[in-house]
């Protein structure tokens, strides 16, 4: 199987620099880019996180997050 081609440091850089001067909320979509470069997480991870989900109790960052895998029910007529 190829290994999908992800981008060199220059790559990210001008991409988070665009980012940076483009976006109406830079740092939370820096962030999300980073969170997809550096951790390999997919954009619906992304938006399914929550604060609790990667801050403790007393607010530090944690070293490891776990993400829960939600199974949404679906009936077989489709409603």
């Amino acid at each position: 199987m190829k290994q999908a081609k992800t981008l060199n440091k220059a790559e990210l850089k001008r991409v988070v620099d665009v980012t940076k001067a483009c976006s109406r909320y830079p740092q939370r979509d820096v962030t999300m880019l980073l969170l997809t470069h550096w951790c390999g997480m997919r954009v619906g991870e992304v938006a399914a996180l929550r604060m609790g989900d990667v801050l403790d109790a007393s607010c530090d960052i944690r070293s490891e997050i776990t993400l829960v895998v939600k199974i949404k029910r679906v009936s077989p007529s489709g409603s």
